[in-house]
C-alpha cells in the first residue's frame, strides 16, 4: 500500500494544522472509534493543513472502513477535509513522494464515500452533506466539496445568524 510507514524517520520533519511538528505515529497508532479533537487539532486549524496532515490520510481512510456508520462519516469529513484544503494558496502542495499517495486517497476517498452513499442507513442532512462533500473532492471540485462539509442543516452561519449558503431561499 502507498503510504508513509509509521516507523519512517520523515515524520519527524512533518507539521500538522497549526504548522508545529506533531507526534503523528502516535497519533495514528490507534484510530478506534470516532477522531479524537487532539487529531482534529494536529491535522487541521482554522483551514490550515501541511504535509503531515496528508501523509495521514491512508491511515484516515483504513480507519472510515472500519468505522461503524456514524464514526465512519466523521474519517470521511476529516479525510475530505484534508484533500479539499491542499488546494487552499496558504496550504503547501505535496513534494511529489507524497503526490502519489494523495491521488490514492482521493480514489479510496471516492470508494468509501460512494459506498456509505449506497447504504440503506437513514442519515442526517449534514451526514448526507459531508458524504455528498467528500465525493466532490475526491471528484477535483473542492470548492464545492468545501461548501457541503461546512454545510449548517438550518443553512444559517451558526456564528452571525446570516445565511450560509448562496441562493439559499428562505
Amino acid at each position: 500500500m502507498n503510504r508513509l510507514e509509521l516507523h519512517d524517520p520523515r515524520w519527524a520533519g512533518l507539521r500538522g494544522g497549526y504548522r508545529t511538528p506533531e507526534n503523528f505515529p502516535e497519533l495514528l497508532r490507534d484510530l478506534s472509534g470516532a477522531p479524537t479533537p487532539e487529531l482534529w487539532d494536529a491535522l487541521h486549524h482554522q483551514g490550515d493543513v501541511d504535509l503531515g496532515s496528508y501523509a495521514s490520510l491512508p491511515y484516515l481512510l483504513d480507519a472510515a472502513e472500519n468505522a461503524t456508520a456514524q464514526d465512519q462519516v466523521e474519517w470521511i469529513a476529516l479525510s475530505a477535509l484534508i484533500l479539499a484544503l491542499r488546494h487552499a494558496e496558504r496550504n503547501p502542495q505535496p513534494p511529489p513522494w507524497l503526490a502519489e499517495q494523495i491521488g490514492h486517497s482521493e480514489d479510496r476517498l471516492l470508494r468509501i464515500a460512494l459506498a456509505a452513499l449506497a447504504q440503506k442507513e437513514e442519515r442526517d442532512e449534514s451526514s448526507l452533506a459531508v458524504l455528498l462533500g467528500a465525493v466532490a473532492v475526491a471528484q477535483g471540485q473542492a470548492r464545492l466539496g468545501n461548501v457541503l462539509l461546512d454545510w449548517q442543516e438550518d443553512g444559517l452561519c451558526m456564528s452571525c445568524g446570516e445565511v450560509s449558503i448562496p441562493g439559499y431561499i428562505l
